[in-house]
């Protein structure tokens, strides 16, 4: 991989035209990559699958999203995740239960997760505030159909999405993690 170049991650405004006269146009997808602690970042071209290691000081803003050159010669879409955890997408059915709230209750379809918390969007009305404390059970879509129940912390709140920090982060979960290195 070669240089690093910088782009604006402004989408294009659609506003309303048709989407037959952007047939045959091709929107390039970013591959999202971790931070490491030693602040360098594996790039990986999903082309060729070359790795490269590069450290984030070459990189002058990295709040955006900017294209590689690989050594294939095919340039992609690159944003970098600062993140501690890796989070992985999901699409999980679960429940919560609201415990600072009366013990309100309800259906989630569980986003994203990573080792450190969740997040979900709830089904229908709620009263699901920040600093709330719930408990969510939900199974994980592996082969044995993982149950995991955790106590969270919600940390925040837009609309029908929440995202929750679980509380015993010290306790090691060997079934998440393995979850979410498969």
């Amino acid at each position: 991989m070669g240089f690093v170049k910088e782009r604006h991650a402004k989408p294009p405004a659609w506003g309303g035209r048709s989407k037959d006269k952007f047939k045959g146009i091709h929107i390039m997808e970013v591959e999202r990559f971790f931070v490491k602690p030693d602040n360098t970042v594996d790039l990986k071209c999903p082309y060729c699958r070359t790795i490269k290691t590069v450290p984030i000081a070459k990189i002058k803003d990295s709040k955006k999203v900017f294209e590689v050159k690989c050594l294939c010669r095919k340039i992609f879409s690159v944003l970098l995740e600062f993140r501690k955890m890796y989070r992985k997408e999901t699409e999980l059915k679960g429940r919560y239960v609201n415990q600072s709230r009366d013990n309100d209750e309800g259906g989630i379809i569980i986003s994203n997760i990573s080792m450190n918390g969740l997040g979900f969007y709830i089904n229908g009305a709620h009263k699901i505030e920040l600093e709330n404390i719930l408990n969510v059970e939900f199974r994980l879509d592996d082969e044995q159909k993982t149950f995991i129940t955790r106590q969270v912390k919600v940390r925040e709140v837009q609309g029908n999405f929440a995202g929750v920090e679980f509380v015993n982060v010290d306790k090691y979960d060997k079934f998440l993690d393995f979850y979410l290195m498969a």
